[in-house]
């Protein structure tokens, strides 16, 4: 918005005097005797407020004419000449014709994706290890998508856990298998094994979930 000597909130030519000469000079002399007597808002803060509270949010788009904008009844607004009352409708002004395609809603054909935007950050947290939540909605960025055909630990606690005896703890075992595989040995020709010797698959690993905050739980049980 271009510099506004009839805002309201403009000072005046001699505010803050304390001998009634003039404290703020205009670079434009023509607005010398105008500035800080505005009536009420110029059009130019109506502007401003409408751009910074997005009133035309909803609206579509618009080409309004010279300084003009649209205003929250979708209607483009343009200045008067009249300070008591600075605004009026625009004439000859219609709503664009061009559209802007929106982004497909489709869901991933891929079977495993993340479904927060956060996951990636939560996961670099280490709450994969910990969370429930994270199994189930964090799937690519806590790396279960491909468990099946791969062997590898994926905690960064499976050297401490295997001291502690959870590879062998059935409760556990199918979450050690899906996180500290290679620790624990679950592994065949690249493979996850479940605990019959089949291996692993998703719907095993996503069914052992519920022992996350339990092997969390007990593992600082033991280490104390």
């Amino acid at each position: 918005v271009p510099y506004d000597y009839r805002s309201v909130m403009h000072y005046g030519a001699r505010d803050f005097s304390t001998n009634g000469q003039i404290t703020v000079q205009t670079l434009d002399t023509n607005f010398q005797n105008i500035i800080g007597r505005a009536p009420g808002l110029s059009f130019r803060d109506i502007r401003l407020a409408n751009a910074m509270y997005n009133c035309a949010g909803s609206c579509p788009a618009m080409n309004c004419p010279g300084e003009g904008f649209v205003g929250k009844d979708c209607q483009c607004k343009c200045p008067t000449n009249d300070p008591n009352n600075p605004i009026q409708n625009c004439v000859g002004t219609a709503a664009s014709t061009t559209t802007t395609a929106a982004p497909p809603t489709s869901a991933p054909t891929k079977d495993c994706s993340d479904m927060n935007m956060y996951c990636s950050y939560w996961a670099g947290q280490g709450y994969c290890e910990t969370s429930r939540y994270m199994m189930m909605y964090c799937k690519e960025s806590c790396r279960i998508c491909n468990a099946a055909k791969r062997c590898e630990d994926m905690g960064q606690s499976c050297g401490l856990l295997q001291q502690r005896g959870f590879c062998s703890v059935n409760f556990f075992r199918n979450y050690m298998q899906a996180n500290c595989a290679a620790t624990c040995g679950f592994c065949r020709a690249g493979e996850l094994l479940a605990a019959d010797g089949s291996p692993l698959n998703k719907a095993s690993i996503l069914e052992s979930a519920s022992a996350l905050l339990m092997l969390a739980v007990v593992a600082v049980w033991r280490i104390l």
